[in-house]
């Protein structure tokens, strides 16, 4: 069984193995624990920026690029340079994924209604754009949409706070994830702020199946670990 952990979390490994092999009741060696965000490597290596079709891998033409997978909770960081993953810039954030937006968006409710409501609601309304409560429902789509487009503002800044000197000498920003699906749907409205930083044509973006990066990147690297045994 393949998981994956963030590189924000790396220092809790061993807990994490230790409560999925007991919450499963299963053997810790029947668990395989791969880094987040680095794993999605090989399926941008195997096929570039659509998994539907694997003659697209030469979509991702880079020598050197800083890629990110943007995740729920988590935004994991690494460089490749010349088809090998590099240590630089290899770094995941706790809390800089799009769980922000849901947070935020907490806070706008309790604001605007005085009610409290829990982070799994909160993520069914990022979804669905309607707060419902007590048989009303409330259209919530543009307060998502200008919270969605606040987190994506503050997220470029902390790339460029974190990783600028890397930028300087990279051909591309890869982003994938869910975080890249919502990143290309508000694309038009993001290009200003993204432009600030560098052209928005220096920024790749799966065709496809954006947040499944990272689980057919585990499926590639298990199999070839699996076969060297």
């Amino acid at each position: 069984i393949v998981i994956g952990l963030s590189l924000a979390m790396v220092d809790k490994a061993e807990d994490f193995l230790e409560y999925i092999s007991s919450q499963l009741m299963m053997d810790r060696d029947m668990f395989m624990l791969l880094p987040q965000g680095t794993s999605s490597k090989a399926c941008i290596t195997t096929y570039g920026l659509d998994p539907r079709d694997s003659t697209r891998r030469n979509d991702v033409q880079s020598r050197a690029y800083l890629a990110c997978n943007i995740g729920s909770n988590t935004a994991d960081f690494f460089t490749v340079i010349n088809n090998t993953t590099s240590s630089q810039a290899t770094r995941g954030f706790e809390n800089a994924g799009l769980v922000q937006v849901a947070y935020n968006l907490i806070d706008k409710i309790r604001k605007d209604t005085g009610k409290e409501i829990n982070l799994q609601k909160a993520k069914t309304i990022v979804d669905t754009g309607i707060y419902t409560s007590r048989g009303r429902s409330v259209d919530y789509s543009n307060t998502i949409k200008m919270l969605t487009l606040e987190y994506f503002t503050k997220f470029f800044d902390l790339i460029e706070n974190n990783f600028g000197e890397q930028l300087e000498i990279m051909d591309n920003l890869f982003i994938c994830g869910g975080g890249a699906v919502l990143l290309k749907k508000y694309l038009p409205e993001l290009t200003p702020m993204i432009e600030k930083h560098f052209p928005v044509d220096y920024l790749l973006l799966p065709n496809d199946l954006a947040e499944f990066y990272d689980v057919v990147g585990y499926a590639i690297l298990a199999e070839k670990i699996l076969s060297k045994r």
